[in-house]
Parts: structure tokens; sequence; C-alpha cells
């Protein structure tokens, strides 16, 4: 723990780890299944509106150097038979929130993996179930670098409670956009339903558009309609949350990253500057 090297996080370190979601699995079952989804992805491919990667070319070991708070975001990193994966990849989000209070980068302070030594770091990671809560579930592997930074238990701490604050922000804007009365909450499911029908097989008229009408009609039996849609859609693009799309124009997404590095710098204040300097 503190005291001892802590290994810093580059861009071509991998996260794996496993969460659960609601799975439709081939050949279509009679309800919706929470299945734990595999995690497997490169940090250098977060996406751009949520990664933490230098952009002054500040390598960390073979990699590019990561500020903390970096977060893969959108993509297409979870893996399992299920006809919902598109849905999931929309609404997907992990995040390393540990750092080094005495190594700044052009993002921040420099992220480091929790372990010493082993070089691992705990992600907190999207889970829909049993709530929409992230939980730390995945791991970033910086086994095999070289570059360590110094970590203190107020880097530890900070880190801890910046990762809570991040978990319950988005555990209330997610239950809160899922209660959003209106006319985009109406309307979404009437599509949906208009959809199961028939219309999008008609105009399919194939192969493709029999296997879509039959997921539409099954998560329509679970409740999956297209409010979920909704709900991924207001909650990732609009709202925006500390996981998964925290870009600066969303609501919440725009405030959430200060508060947290105010969090985390209340137990990690920045060291003194020496005399002399600005």
């Amino acid at each position: 723990m503190p005291g001892a090297p802590h290994k810093a996080l580059n861009s071509i370190h991998i996260v794996a780890g496993c969460d659960i979601h609601l799975s439709i699995p081939p050949p279509l079952p009679p309800t919706g299944t929470p299945m734990p989804h595999v995690v497997v992805y490169m940090m250098g491919l977060a996406t751009p509106m949520t990664s933490k990667k230098s952009q002054k070319n500040v390598k960390a070991g073979r990699g590019l150097a990561l500020g903390r708070q970096h977060d893969l975001g959108i993509g297409a990193y979870h893996f399992w038979p299920n006809w919902l994966l598109p849905a999931i990849w929309l609404g997907a989000g992990n995040k390393a929130e540990f750092g080094s209070g005495t190594v700044k980068l052009d993002q921040g302070r420099m992220a480091v993996a929790v372990y010493p030594l082993i070089g691992i770091n705990v992600q907190l990671d999207c889970q829909q179930l049993p709530a929409p809560l992230p939980l730390p579930t995945s791991t970033c592997i910086a086994s095999f670098n070289t570059v360590s930074a110094g970590f203190t238990w107020g880097d530890f701490f900070g880190g801890c409670f910046a990762m809570l604050f991040d978990a319950g922000v988005t555990y209330i804007v997610n239950v809160a956009v899922g209660k959003l009365p209106g006319g985009l909450g109406k309307l979404a499911p009437a599509a949906w339903r208009a959809a199961a029908s028939g219309v999008l097989g008609k105009v399919a008229g194939t192969a493709v558009g029999r296997v879509a009408i039959a997921v539409l009609r099954q998560t329509a039996k679970i409740g999956f309609d297209g409010s979920a849609f909704v709900q991924i859609l207001l909650g990732t693009f609009v709202f925006g949350t500390p996981l998964g799309y925290s870009y600066s124009k969303s609501i919440v997404g725009s405030q959430t990253e200060g508060l947290n590095n105010t969090i985390n710098n209340a137990f990690s204040p920045d060291p003194p500057k020496p005399p002399g300097t600005k």
C-alpha cells in the first residue's frame, strides 16, 4: 500500500473483469436473465470524450500516461451471447479513480494501480443488476510497467471516496431518468410495439427482419420496451453521469469531474510548491 511503488497506468494496459446486465441469449428464452458479461478492452481505446490519455505525448512505460478519472466510456467491450449488447455498449463505462498526488500530467494527476508491486488497479465498472449501480468489478493490469509513482494514504482514501461519489451520482441519475414522465418516455414504447407487430418485418422482409421481430417481441414480453433505450439515451448523452459518457456539455457530467477532484484533493492535497516557484 502507501510507501511501496505503485505502477503507473498507460494506454496499452488491458482492462479485464465482468459485470451483470440483463440478457436475452439465443434462442430467446421466455424471460430476461441477469447474466455476467465478460469485460476486456485496452485503456487507449477509450472514447475521446471520457479519455484522460496524455495529449502531450507523456509516456509512462511503453504507452501514453493516463490521468486519474480515465474512463473507457462507450465501446464494444462487453461480451456475452445477448441480443441486448448494443444497448449495453451504448451505456458502458469503466473508470480509474486512483492517482498519485505528486505526479501531474496535462490530464491531471497520473493514474496508478492501487495494489502496489503487482500493478493491479480496481476499476469502477458499469452494472445494471441488481441495480444500475456501478461497482469495482474490473481490473486494469499494469503489472509489467517499469514506471511507478508515489502513493499516500491520502491518495488511497481520496480515490475510494471519489469512487463512492461517482457510484452514488450514477445510481441517482439512472434511477431518476428511468422515472421521467412525459412524451419521450411514452413515444418510444409505442414505436417499439409497432415494430414488434410487424412494421419492421414488412420493411426488411428478410431473415434479418424476422430475427429482429423475434427479438423485439421477446424484449417487450420482459418489459424491456423502447422506454429503456430512451433511458439510456437520456442518461448517457443528455444528463451524463460520472461513469461513461461524462462529456462537458451534459447536465450532470459537466459538474461531476470537478466535484470528484474536490473530494479526492480533500484527502490528498497538492504538495506545497518549492519557494520561488509559481
